[in-house]
């Protein structure tokens, strides 16, 4: 199972397995178990996003763009959440709204037509 979660939240911890922050920057404060930068947005990129210089759909689709060249990644952790393992991606945004995590769960997801579209476009 994959699950997202704001790395601020202080709840629910015991339900949310391996705890993976998937942020590009991180305080030495945070709790989490793996750090995955590789899943983050580029520095570029979130630094479009953060100066307002694009917009949320800009963003996403250059930052499902980036994740295309890493579905080994993302692949990865489909197998693992489809052996039992429950994982909890975090970020910092409070809303799963306009938070790449929610993009990375969608992609992890549907991992395997994710990874199908990668070889048919090549």
């Amino acid at each position: 199972m994959i699950k997202t979660k704001s790395i601020l939240s202080k709840t629910g911890y015991r339900d949310d397995g391996t705890r993976i922050c998937i942020m590009r920057y991180i305080k030495i404060f945070y709790d989490f178990d793996e750090h995955i930068v590789n899943l983050a947005p580029s520095a570029h990129l979130l630094n479009q996003y953060q100066g307002l210089k694009i917009t949320w759909n800009k963003f996403s689709s250059q930052y499902i763009d980036e994740m295309l060249l890493k579905y080994i990644e993302i692949a990865r952790l489909r197998q693992r959440s489809d052996s039992g393992e429950v994982i909890t991606l975090l970020c910092w945004e409070w809303s799963p709204d306009q938070c790449h995590r929610s993009i990375l769960k969608k992609l992890i997801d549907n991992c395997f037509m994710f990874t199908n579209f990668k070889k048919n476009n090549r």
